[in-house]
Formats: structure tokens, sequence, C-alpha cells
């Protein structure tokens, strides 16, 4: 089996098995890691539009020190992982405002909700 068939087709159990948007981001970004290949390359070979692969990749760009603060990272989205990474990217203040509403993220609250209360 080539490296396309083989990705390709754990891509399709990964979503009969309903597997959490953390795990597909984890895959795809060691995917482009392992295979020193280009987001751009992925998404043609997997035919996943790029804003969606962004959206799974975010969860790589995220402090750590928000997921440690998260824990369980399953009933985040990947649309609130890039949210909360494009939120960190605006400074250390931000990044304290994310560790502290970590119990709703938890929870799995959506991006728009994310934004409201880091805004506020």
């Amino acid at each position: 089996m080539d490296f396309e068939t083989a990705v390709a087709t754990l891509v399709a159990e990964n979503e009969k098995e309903n597997v959490s948007d953390y795990s597909k981001g984890l895959f795809f970004s060691n995917v482009i890691e392992s295979e020193n290949i280009t987001q751009d390359t992925l998404h043609k070979r997997l035919g996943i539009p790029t804003p969606t692969l962004n959206r799974y990749l975010s969860f790589a760009r995220v402090p750590k020190i928000i997921w440690e603060n998260v824990g369980d990272i399953s009933k985040v989205t990947s649309r609130t992982s890039a949210e909360i990474a494009a939120l960190s990217k605006k400074g250390d203040d931000y990044i304290d405002a994310l560790v502290e509403i970590a119990d709703e993220i938890k929870k799995g609250i959506g991006a728009r909700k994310v934004n409201a209360m880091v805004m506020n």
C-alpha cells in the first residue's frame, strides 16, 4: 500500500470511529513531520480542504500550558482550537485568560463563546 492509500484509509477509519478532532490534529501534524511534506501537499493528497486541515493543525499551535489546564481535550473542536490558537498569539494576558476558562473549554464550549469569555 502506498503512502496516500494508507493515510486515506486511516482517515476513513477515523471518521467511522468518531475520532476526536484533537486526535486527528495530532495525526495530521505527525504525518507532516514524519513524511517531511507541506500542509498544502497533505491537503491535496487527502482531499481535505485547506481551512479544515489548518483547524486540525491548530491543536499543535496552542501553548501547552492551556492544554495542560484543560486536561481532557476530547470535546474541543478544531474550530475552537483554532480560535484558542489565534487568541493565544495575542500575548500572555490572553493566554492567562484562556487558562482561567480552561474548565469551560474542557466542557466543549464553542469558538464564539471562548472569544466572548476572553474578550470580556
